[in-house]
């Protein structure tokens, strides 16, 4: 962050939980103000989340008399100690503040916020508890929420109205507003995952007027998360009701087809998106409360290495039985991503991973009986030497390395070969 001369920032006293304060000038002026508190204290405040922007796409506003950026402008960011201070207390920072407001702009999401609201609502309604809770607190998280009837949209005929435009590929137009919110970069950023799960009472805001709650958001998103497994047992269980149109139904399916993890708090960290590659690991501690010390001064390996000598220790606490020891493998970069930062093979390369189109999975279930009442024979790290020690049978030499094929491709291939055996045995019905 580039700042005057004389900087805003003065020291802040880690024993004491000391953060910064952006102070909103009640005048509507440009003159901002930043207040140091302590959270010992509790102070009341609302925090901000947000995506980061590029550093070349950058604003000035006026901090106390001074020209700063206006990205992360409580945190010094040319301070690497005091970064590494305030990530400790990010679980305290986004769980202890009153509210926590989520930037999802610049677009204008009104028409999907209003679109999700009438959803959520809906489910609401045609529940046996019909409230929908504006907090984002346990009782909420735990609620049942059934698969959504697609025979509730009888009541609301705008999100059943034929396309508008003159395109094939032109759906509802709430319906198209809602996939554009689920396809926005904000879903993808690693700090963003954290401080929804964190926030004791989360609403989304955009360019437009209405803002709208995270439960409203989970409970259309799980109702239709619901729906859409009904449609992967068996696409026959659902229909096309008379009321909605072919045009408005056939992308209301690819709607419903569309992966709502994004959507999910349990989705995997391994498929976010950081500027800093070393926020893949610090910018989840919160939640994975792995028993790391953040050090922004560490090069970007030694980050990796301490990342997987606790993730090995945990699992180890934890019981191998119960969960995946070398799960990370998953993600390392031997074979499946170039070699970036100096990484060991072994390292998880959780920043390629998140450019790549075909991210991998991060599998941390448990890993059953392998290393299993055996402590002895249990994968080890030297970091000394930065080796990783595992016990196992060698089978065959790997002889290719390929990429993994988009689905898109593999379902053309599964259905070319369909149609060719089909061919082939009916040519050949000795063969059948």
């Amino acid at each position: 962050m580039e700042t005057a001369a004389s900087p805003p920032y003065k020291h802040l006293d880690p024993s004491t939980s000391e953060i910064r304060l952006l102070e909103v000038p009640s005048d509507g002026s440009k003159d901002w103000g930043l207040v140091t508190v302590s959270l010992d204290d509790n102070p009341e405040y609302a925090a901000l989340s947000y995506v980061w922007g590029e550093k070349e796409d950058l604003r000035n506003i006026n901090v106390q008399g001074q020209n700063a950026k206006a990205d992360a402008i409580c945190i010094n960011q040319e301070d690497d100690e005091e970064r590494s201070q305030q990530v400790k207390l990010m679980y305290r920072i986004f769980s202890c503040a009153q509210t926590v407001y989520s930037w999802v702009g610049p677009n204008d999401y009104s028409l999907a916020f209003q679109a999700i609201k009438t959803l959520a609502h809906e489910v609401a309604r045609n529940r046996s508890n019909n409230t929908i809770h504006d907090g984002h607190d346990d009782s909420a998280r735990t609620m049942h929420v059934p698969p959504f009837e697609i025979e509730w949209l009888r009541h609301h005929p705008s999100l059943c109205d034929e396309p508008t435009g003159t395109s094939p590929y032109d759906g509802n137009y709430k319906v198209d507003a809602m996939t554009d919110l689920l396809a926005d970069p904000y879903w993808q950023r690693v700090w963003i995952f954290q401080e929804s799960v964190l926030a004791r009472q989360l609403n989304l805001v955009s360019s437009g007027s209405i803002i709208l709650s995270w439960q409203n958001l989970s409970v259309a998103a799980e109702s239709f998360y619901n729906l859409n497994l009904r449609w992967q047992v068996g696409q026959n269980l659902l229909q096309r009701p008379d009321f909605l149109p072919e045009m408005t139904w056939t992308h209301l399916a690819q709607f419903l087809k569309v992966d709502h993890a994004h959507w999910d708090t349990a989705a995997l960290a391994s498929w976010l998106i950081a500027t800093d590659p070393k926020d893949y690991i610090y910018g989840l501690l919160a939640i994975s409360r792995i028993p790391i010390t953040p050090d922004y001064s560490k090069d970007v390996a030694e980050v990796y290495a301490d990342f997987v000598e606790r993730w090995m220790e945990t699992a180890k606490q934890n019981g191998v039985e119960n969960f995946n020891l070398l799960g990370f493998l998953a993600v390392a970069g031997a074979g499946a991503f170039k070699p970036t930062y100096n990484f060991p093979s072994w390292a998880p390369n959780f920043p390629e991973n998140g450019r790549s189109d075909y991210k991998v999975h991060f599998d941390s279930s448990m890993s059953g009986k392998i290393f299993r009442g055996e402590p002895s024979k249990c994968p080890y790290l030297a970091k000394n030497t930065g080796s990783l020690f595992v016990w196992g049978a060698e089978i065959e030499p790997v002889l290719h390395v390929f990429k993994p094929c988009p689905d898109e491709d593999l379902d053309r291939q599964l259905c070319d070969l369909g149609f060719f055996l089909r061919d082939y045995t009916s040519r050949h019905s000795h063969y059948i």
